[in-house]
């Protein structure tokens, strides 16, 4: 069984878990959730969002942008963020995991904490140009990343059975396709997904039926065996790449949202 199908079995897993969880709830008092105490992701935005510069870091525009890329921060960085007494600590929390977008890339088993450096190679890097690839899309047509040169290309390596990959989905279409489209030299997203929610290649079929769930209108590609994610990613989806206009990788990592920077850059966006 490969990684990713271990992975998405334990996110099953706990998943079930938490709906047994929430419907059956608890003997005691402890089942009244009606109190105003605010959850793990509320107060770790709510201290985000006095410090300006923090959240700049992270090139984030507000408060829902901040909770849904809050499960992606590791462990550390939600310590280092709750311990932090000023926004100089905040901003300090945050150096090393916007650095990298949430990977370092350098995959060197060092002790540092990054949660993505896990010495899988990988493949391409920053300024690296990436070559050309041939994947099948919903309509059963070869799309090639080539036929993109010329634009700014965000590239989303996801699984369908992968709740993190299925919440990010959404925004690719609202918050950077609709919004970078028509700006400069033109922005395009590819979404690659490796497996369907069983594990498999995507069909045509499951491509076109996700990109009706998420009235999607860039174009869904079936990675299949991982064949682009393999060279680009670490073992992690969703994983997000982003290319300049001659296909040199500009950005890697692990966060959505982090790209904003990279992309407005590249696009000429004051």
């Amino acid at each position: 069984m490969t990684r990713r199908a271990v992975l998405a079995t334990t996110i099953i897993a706990l998943l079930m878990a938490v709906s047994l969880i929430a419907a059956c709830g608890s003997s005691g008092d402890e089942s009244d959730t009606s109190g105003d105490s605010p959850s793990a992701s509320q107060e770790f935005c709510e201290k985000l969002e006095k410090c300006p510069a923090a959240t700049a870091q992270l090139s984030i525009s507000g408060f829902d942008q901040c909770e849904a890329m809050f499960e992606y921060f590791a462990l550390d960085v939600r310590q280092c963020v709750a311990a932090a007494s000023d926004c100089a600590e905040l901003v300090g929390c945050l150096a090393a995991f916007n650095s990298g977008g949430g990977d370092d890339d350098d995959d060197d088993n060092d002790s540092g904490g990054d949660p993505f450096d896990d010495d899988i190679p990988d493949g391409y890097d920053l300024g690296d140009r990436l070559p050309n690839f041939r994947l099948t899309d919903s309509n059963g047509a070869e799309v090639e990343l080539y036929d993109y040169a010329g634009l700014v290309v965000l590239l989303d390596s996801s699984a369908m059975w992968c709740p993190p990959c299925q919440q990010d989905t959404p925004s690719l279409e609202t918050d950077f396709y609709q919004e970078y489209k028509d700006t400069g030299d033109g922005f395009i997203v590819l979404q690659l997904l490796g497996e369907d929610y069983g594990g498999d290649t995507p069909t045509t079929s499951d491509l076109s039926n996700w990109k009706s769930k998420y009235n999607l209108t860039f174009p869904v590609l079936a990675d299949a065996n991982w064949q682009v994610d393999r060279n680009l990613g670490n073992g992690y989806v969703p994983h997000y790449t982003t290319l300049d206009q001659q296909m040199v990788i500009q950005r890697k990592g692990n966060t959505l949202y982090s790209n904003h920077g990279t992309i407005r850059d590249l696009l000429g966006i004051d």
